[in-house]
């Protein structure tokens, strides 16, 4: 691999791009400098989208975007200071990014580069993966109608083509009981209804499932009720209740976190479900707030064999061993096109102090991307 390549990589390594807003660490440095290495290197057009406080998406655009390929510029902090250095050394590139995702973001720079001819194709290259997915929110908003005929991501890893994610819902949940004395049992535990509501939801989720993502999960993440005080309901969440023994719990929070296997499965379709339990089971409840409201992402692997060239071809990763990845909200945005990602990075050190990606994988990340993109971009 030629050392042009390798010193791009070492140098997106070394311009900090974790958020860290006591520090006044963004991805902007790294977006800067990234802009003025396309306006230096490739012919294209280049929009700088602001996303407030001084965070930007940078979007380099040649043509229309039939094919959006995607990178985030965002990375986790590191642990100390040695790991925002970019060290080459038994082949392989170490450093905070190296793996995820900053190798992914230097080849579709280069793949950009190897194919002057390519058209029709946008690289979005997108602020805070890592934290709330204000660049991928920020890039849907403002174009929200786009066609895409594919959606290719460089955030991938181990040279493996992913093609399934779950996805992400997020509620929480009020639950309404009756106090009484707890000696004479005449009142309605509101903890109890929120456990067995829960517990009723799971078992439905349990038979939501698909077999690239196998079963929905569910996580009750935090719990806390008691005696509700005069105050209680004048907040925006369940603070403060009382905690006497002898008296029946009459209000509950909670809050639900699900990973769902099948597209189906959405804030609305849970909604659903938890007014039909409540039904059956003389619960109240209210949902106080939806924090995310993402469905799984699946596309068929036969799609992606029309699309990935037959010489790159490699094994597929398990999409069971993966988190939600916001490539899921472009794709369901813009009518499920097919969609794809890759990367060469050891994903197992990702986020990690020895973070690195060896430099033939490199080499074949590079080389993927310029492939697709001579194949598809015209």
């Amino acid at each position: 691999m030629n050392n042009e390549a390798i010193e791009l990589l070492k140098q997106l390594i070394e311009i900090p791009s974790y958020v860290d807003d006591q520090q006044g660490i963004n991805e902007t440095k790294l977006v800067n400098y990234i802009e003025e290495w396309v306006a230096n290197t490739l012919t294209a057009t280049i929009e700088k989208q602001p996303l407030g406080n001084d965070r930007y998406n940078l979007i380099i655009k040649k043509g229309n975007p039939d094919t959006l390929f995607l990178a985030h510029t965002d990375t986790v902090a590191p642990s100390d200071s040695s790991q925002r250095q970019a060290i080459e050394k038994g082949g392989e590139i170490w450093g905070r990014g190296a793996s995820d995702m900053k190798s992914g973001l230097a080849a579709l720079l280069l793949a950009a580069r190897n194919n002057p001819q390519a058209n029709n194709f946008w690289i979005v290259l997108y602020a805070d993966e890592e934290y709330d997915f204000l660049g991928m929110k920020g890039f849907l908003k403002e174009y929200p109608d786009l066609k895409p005929q594919r959606i290719i991501s460089a955030d991938g890893s181990d040279l493996q083509v992913g093609y399934a994610c779950r996805g992400l819902i997020e509620l929480r949940l009020r639950v309404f009981g009756k106090s009484g004395h707890a000696a004479k049992g005449n009142g309605r535990n509101a903890i109890d209804a929120t456990f067995r509501l829960v517990a009723i939801l799971k078992e439905i989720l349990d038979a939501q499932t698909s077999v690239e993502l196998g079963k929905t999960s569910l996580n009750l993440a935090y719990i806390f009720g008691g005696q509700k005080k005069a105050d209680s309901l004048q907040r925006e969440f369940l603070t403060e209740v009382g905690q006497a023994g002898n008296i029946i719990p009459d209000i509950c929070e909670c809050v639900i976190d699900i990973r769902p296997a099948n597209p189906k499965v959405t804030a609305q379709f849970i909604q659903k479900q938890l007014s039909d339990i409540a039904s059956k089971n003389r619960i109240e409840f209210e949902v106080m707030q939806i924090t995310h409201d993402y469905s799984a992402w699946i596309t068929p692997k036969t799609d992606i064999e029309k699309i990935v060239p037959t010489t790159n071809k490699t094994a597929w990763s398990d999409p069971q061993d993966t988190g939600y990845l916001d490539l899921q909200m472009m794709w369901q945005q813009y009518d499920q096109p097919s969609a794809l990602m890759f990367g060469g990075g050891l994903g197992k050190t990702g986020h990690s102090n020895v973070e690195r990606i060896p430099i033939k994988n490199y080499q074949r990340t590079v080389e993927f991307f310029s492939t697709l993109m001579e194949k598809l971009c015209k």
